[in-house]
């Protein structure tokens, strides 16, 4: 026959042997090798980075807090699929090791003292439980002015299953009248997601 596939190894190569795999794998996969010849099929690693903003202000406890929006600004830089968002509940595009930065924007205007806690939730079973696997303080002074903090907390977190993990993001405060701060055309509180590796 005149059709073929060939392989053909360098002059100087020797003796080398590749195993190849016994399917032909799924769409989109690539061959990857052990070290010892055997070769195997494997997803192509996808790239990841979304940021969100949150649109606008909320004062008091937020647990989630809700009103997230995609940055628009025009620095803002996005890769891939990008993070789905529901009522203040994210999920995942795709399995992986993601690295998520949270940075809560507060203010407290004219308030002795206000003690702030942010802090990461992640679900595991689709929102039916849910975990706290990072928290940041802030402490800040608001007596007779308004009083702007900044408290930022981060995580790395395996997403085994893009189908059932969920992350929201929360907020508690000391006195009710401290307020997140949020503006559709300001960063104050913003969220980032980057996927750094497959799972």
């Amino acid at each position: 026959s005149s059709s073929f596939t060939a392989i053909e190894a360098p002059a100087a190569a020797g003796g080398n042997t590749l195993v190849l795999p016994t399917t032909n794998g799924s769409a989109g996969q690539v061959l990857q090798t052990d070290g010892n010849g055997n070769l195997s099929w494997v997803n192509k690693p996808t790239s990841e980075f979304d940021i969100w903003i949150l649109s606008n202000g909320a004062a008091d406890d937020q647990n989630p807090i809700t009103g997230w929006a995609r940055s628009t600004s025009s620095t803002a830089t996005y890769v891939g699929t990008g993070m789905s968002h529901s009522s203040g509940v994210f999920t995942f595009p795709s399995t992986g090791k993601w690295h998520i930065k949270y940075h809560a924007g507060v203010k407290g205007d004219n308030i002795a003292e206000v003690r702030s806690k942010s802090y990461i939730d992640v679900s595991t079973d689709s929102g039916s439980n849910w975990t706290t696997i990072t928290r940041s303080y802030a402490t800040f002074h608001a007596s007779g002015m308004a009083t702007y903090e900044g408290a930022d907390t981060d995580d790395v977190m395996d997403v085994t299953n893009a189908s059932t993990f969920r992350v929201r993001f929360g907020i508690e405060f000391s006195n009710s009248s401290a307020e997140v701060m949020g503006a559709s055309n300001t960063t104050y509180t913003y969220v980032i997601f980057h996927k750094l590796a497959e799972t």
